[in-house]
């Protein structure tokens, strides 16, 4: 079965943070798949006054603290606190997020502190919050005050929170592309031979001379095969599958661009051009992926991890299949699962 990637979303509060004096003015980190259902780790003013941080769940609409933490050690002295580092733990496989916090000053340093409690999801929501639509970013909110609060962020960041232990490559194919190597040293090599389309065959398409952001490696993501027959073929039958031979336990690695759709030039673009359907060894793990949504706009690179996939008949089978328009992928990598 698939595993889908834990992360760690994370900001840095520039302090001091002195100017927090009204209630619930807060600043912090949010995840989650839109408005009405989100986790958030947040810096906020407590109903004494004081500096405080508050783990907040909101699903279907409905609100719930899930911890806190006090005015204790550098937050209790907001003029001094010189930073503040806040930070979402996600386990997919557990279907957990777990918060933690470090507060420096000038005098003290609490190191990482996780906090005792931990957004449990179940069900559905693993899902919903863990496809590559979901959202993270910075949330800042001076509710119930008509004085606007100020903050500054120092950093954002989405990092793995997978092992270092090295994965040898089995495969990375430059989809419709050729034999190179990139600038990190990474060896590349066509897909051809390894892919089987319908109803007709998947055609080499290409936007050379183009920049792709989220990436130093362009050429990867100026080619990509998704139209597998006219645009008249019925929907249900637009189907690109590549089907490579290895055994044991494998990570994927996708790599999606958007080059027609809001490219200069190109088609018109937006949310809803291109959805499809991604299955491996015969199971969805992405359900209307849309690479414009995922990677946040055209021209831009958007890497899938899919975690710890047993093959067991001897070939490793990853599909796509069209919802809106046709599937598209750049790239595809499979790596040796760490032991």
């Amino acid at each position: 079965m698939a595993e889908q990637l834990s992360l760690s979303i994370s900001t840095r509060l520039v302090g001091p943070l002195s100017n927090m004096t009204t209630l619930n003015q807060q600043g912090g980190v949010m995840f989650g798949p839109d408005q009405d259902n989100y986790i958030k780790l947040i810096a906020r003013v407590q109903s004494d006054g004081t500096l405080g941080l508050q783990l907040y769940s909101e699903k279907k609409g409905v609100g719930t603290t899930i911890a806190t933490v006090g005015s204790v050690g550098p937050i209790a002295s907001p003029s001094t606190l010189e930073s503040l580092d806040l930070m979402l733990l996600t386990d997919p496989q557990a279907g957990t997020v777990q918060a933690a916090y470090r507060a420096t000053s000038a005098t003290s340093d609490t190191g990482m502190v996780i906090l005792p409690n931990s957004v449990l999801l179940k069900g559905g929501q693993v899902g919903q919050y863990f496809a590559a639509q979901s959202k993270a970013g910075i949330i800042t909110s001076s509710k119930g005050s008509t004085t606007p609060i100020t903050l500054t962020f120092d950093s954002f960041a989405i990092a793995s929170n997978e092992t270092t232990a090295a994965r040898a490559p089995i495969y990375r194919l430059d989809v419709a592309g050729s034999d190179y190597t990139d600038s990190s040293g990474k060896d590349w090599s066509s897909d051809a031979g390894f892919f089987t389309s319908s109803p007709g065959e998947a055609i080499v398409e290409s936007n050379f001379g183009v920049g792709i952001a989220n990436t130093d490696n362009d050429l990867l993501y100026q080619t990509y095969r998704a139209k597998t027959g006219p645009e008249t073929s019925p929907m249900e039958s637009r189907l690109l599958s590549y089907n490579l031979p290895v055994s044991g336990k494998v990570d994927v690695r996708l790599h999606f661009a958007e080059i027609n759709f809001g490219a200069p030039g190109r088609a018109a673009g937006g949310i809803g051009k291109r959805v499809f359907d991604i299955a491996i060894e015969g199971k969805t793990v992405f359900d209307n992926f849309d690479i414009t949504a995922a990677a946040g706009g055209a021209l831009t690179a958007v890497v899938v991890p899919i975690e710890g996939i047993q093959v067991v008949d001897g070939t490793l089978n990853i599909s796509f299949r069209s919802e809106v328009n046709f599937g598209a992928i750049s790239g595809i990598e499979v790596l040796r699962s760490p032991a």
